[in-house]
C-alpha cells in the first residue's frame, strides 16, 4: 500500500507539473490541441504511475490486491490533484480559467459557431471555477488506477 500511495503523490505532483506548463506556454487557452494532449498525457502518466506501482508490488500482491493497489493510488493521487490543482488555479494562475473562455471564444468565432450556442458554451464557460476545473481531474485520476490497476494486475501479480 505504500507504494501505491507514494506512486498516487508522484502522480499527483506530475499533474500540478504538467498543468503548469500547459498555462505557462498558453496551451490551456487553444481548445483544438490543449485539451485534447492534456488529457493523453495524464492519462498516460495515471497509467506509467499505476505500472510502476504494481511492478514494485507484483512479487507479493495477487490479483485482488493489485486491484486494491491501484484504488488505493487512484484515491491518494485523487484526492492530491484536487487538493493541489485547485489552489494552483485559483492562487498561482488566477486568470487560467479567463484566458481558456477567451480561447474557446475565439475558437467558435473562427469556426463560424452559430451565435445561440455560443452565447449558451459561454454561458456553461462562465460558470467554471477552479474547482469544477479541479474535480473532473480528481475522479479520472480515481478511474483510471482502478481501470489500469485490474488491466495490469493480470500481468503484474503474484504466481
Amino acid at each position: 500500500m505504500q507504494e501505491a500511495a507514494k506512486w498516487g503523490a508522484i502522480l499527483a505532483v506530475t499533474i500540478v507539473v504538467l498543468n503548469t506548463i500547459f498555462i505557462l506556454t498558453g496551451l490551456h487557452a487553444n481548445p483544438i490541441v490543449g485539451g485534447p494532449v492534456f488529457i493523453i498525457l495524464a492519462i498516460g502518466a495515471n497509467v506509467a504511475a499505476v505500472f510502476m506501482a504494481l511492478r514494485a508490488t507484483a512479487a507479493s500482491s495477487t490479483f485482488g490486491l493489485q486491484l486494491l493497489n491501484g484504488a488505493v493510488l487512484g484515491v491518494v493521487g485523487g484526492i492530491l490533484v484536487l487538493l493541489l490543482v485547485w489552489p494552483l488555479l485559483a492562487v498561482v494562475f488566477p486568470n487560467s480559467l479567463d484566458e481558456m473562455r477567451a480561447g474557446y471564444i475565439e475558437m467558435m468565432e473562427a469556426t463560424g459557431v452559430d451565435q445561440a450556442l455560443q452565447d449558451k458554451a459561454i454561458e456553461q464557460m462562465n460558470r467554471a471555477t477552479p474547482l469544477s476545473q479541479a474535480t473532473p481531474g480528481a475522479i479520472g485520476t480515481l478511474l483510471t488506477s482502478i481501470v489500469a490497476g485490474g488491466a495490469i494486475g493480470i500481468f503484474k501479480r503474484q504466481k
